[in-house]
């Protein structure tokens, strides 16, 4: 039986790292992305690409896209800050 997970953040450094990895060890990977995101590389890894932004807090999104996966990955992100 093939596990799956969710991976948020998979278009960032480290989320993108975890997802080949995941991918390499035989995960079905579902990867949280923003919808501006380049999603190339996920797709180019056999990642599922879900639609989804951490910063909206869109909590139904994201209890759908963790809907059937075997664990959850959390590595996304908000980062930002103010010079003022």
């Amino acid at each position: 039986m093939t596990r799956r997970a969710l991976v948020t953040g998979a278009t960032g450094f480290v989320g993108t790292a975890l997802t080949a990895r995941l991918a390499e060890e035989g995960w079905a990977v579902r990867a949280l992305h923003r919808a501006s995101s380049d999603i190339t590389l996920l797709k180019g890894l056999g990642a599922e690409c879900v639609e989804g932004d951490l910063d909206g807090l869109e909590l139904d999104r994201m209890a759908r896209a963790a809907d059937g996966c075997d664990a959850v990955f959390h590595v996304g992100a908000v980062i930002g800050w103010s010079l003022r």
